[in-house]
This record gives structure tokens, C-alpha cells and sequence, in this order.
């Protein structure tokens, strides 16, 4: 059961913006906000619940981790200002990484700076805001974790009990339907701001805001 959050661990990161700009920003944001409602709130089609075709998966984790990355807020030194600047680092899964490339993708983003990379190792991902692991990754979990401990980046997974071992954000299937859980005291102690919107969509692991 999705859990009500009244209060906000976070704030709206619309520091650098003024005016018609900020609230342009808000409607941007609450269009990607509505956008991951209706992904949370329909059922993954039948063949996709049983076959998990990669290709429709795929699709379904971009749009969920781009829409994680913005609603995060990283600390005032980490931030760029002006056109914010995202790099998501991919372990595991070079489609998802093809799908952030892609022009399609590029496109609807094109209110931030976006950026993705292949990486195998965690010089490679401290270049990044984000972090995505793929399930077929799993045994590299604990020692990523591990060394990006109190790091200002986004971790994300859907390798069951990612939450629960000190990843940030957790995908999983349940009753048909994606479904994330957030770890706040991972957040927490990389310093990191997550939205309350955000929040209130998710299954909270550990510490309650």
C-alpha cells in the first residue's frame, strides 16, 4: 500500500529560475510527475507481466529513472544552475543505455543537459549524478554500495532488496504493476533531496520522513 507523506525531506530545486521561468519549470514538472502516475497507476500489459519482454521493460525503467533523477535535488555545491546538467551511469544494461541515447528520448528532455554512460567500475559512475544497476549485476551490488557510500549519487535497481541493502531507489513488479521503493536514509546520507510528490507514490524503506 502506497503511504502518504505529509512532510518533505526535500525541496522543489527551482533555485535558478525567476518568474515566467519558474513557473514554466513547474509545469514541466508536474507533466513528468503525471506521466510516472499513469505508468504507476496501469497494469503492464499481459504479455509483459508474463514474458517481460526486455524491449517493453526497457521503456518502462528509462521513464521511471529519468523522472527519479528529476525530482532529486543534489547539494548546492554539486549544482551546476542554469540548464541542469544530468549524467546517469548504466551498469548491466547497454538498451536502457541506448534508450537514454536515443534521439526520441533526448528530445523529451530537452529542458535538461542529459547525458549517459556504459560503466563498469566506480571511478567510472562517481563521474555521474545517477546511478542505474541492472539485475543481471547483482553480484557487484554490495561492493558499488559499498565504495559510493555517503556519495552525492542517485543509486537505482531493480535487483530485489536493492532498498534494503543501502541502494537509494528499488523497481519491482507487484500485482502487475512497476512499483519503487525508496530508501531515505540512504538519501539522507548522501546528502541528496528527494520531492514529496515523489515520495508520496513511494513504499518507504527504513527511516519515515
Amino acid at each position: 500500500m502506497l503511504q502518504q507523506r505529509e512532510q518533505h525531506v526535500g525541496r522543489s530545486g527551482l533555485g535558478p529560475y525567476t518568474g515566467r521561468g519558474k513557473k514554466l519549470l513547474r509545469r514541466l514538472c508536474a507533466s513528468l510527475l503525471l506521466m510516472l502516475v499513469l505508468v504507476l497507476s496501469s497494469p503492464l500489459p499481459a504479455r509483459a507481466a508474463e514474458d517481460a519482454p526486455i524491449a517493453f521493460e526497457n521503456e518502462i525503467k528509462a521513464v521511471y529513472v529519468y523522472n527519479f533523477i528529476r525530482f532529486t535535488e543534489w547539494p548546492e555545491n554539486e549544482s551546476a544552475g542554469g540548464r541542469q546538467a544530468l549524467s546517469i551511469a548504466i551498469v548491466g544494461n547497454l538498451p536502457l543505455l541506448k534508450i537514454f541515447k536515443g534521439e526520441e528520448f533526448r528530445t523529451a528532455s530537452n529542458d535538461v543537459d542529459l547525458s549517459a554512460q556504459a560503466c563498469d567500475d566506480v571511478v567510472c559512475v562517481k563521474h555521474n549524478r545517477a546511478l542505474f544497476i541492472d539485475s543481471s549485476r547483482k553480484n557487484e551490488m554490495p561492493r558499488m554500495l559499498y565504495s559510493l557510500a555517503g556519495s552525492p549519487i542517485l543509486t537505482v535497481s531493480d535487483i530485489p532488496g536493492f532498498a534494503e541493502h543501502g541502494g537509494m531507489i528499488e523497481l519491482r513488479k507487484k500485482e502487475g504493476r512497476v512499483v519503487f521503493r525508496i530508501n531515505l536514509q540512504a538519501v539522507k546520507n548522501a546528502g541528496l533531496y528527494i520531492s514529496a510528490q515523489l515520495l508520496q507514490l513511494a513504499e518507504i524503506v527504513g527511516e519515515k520522513p
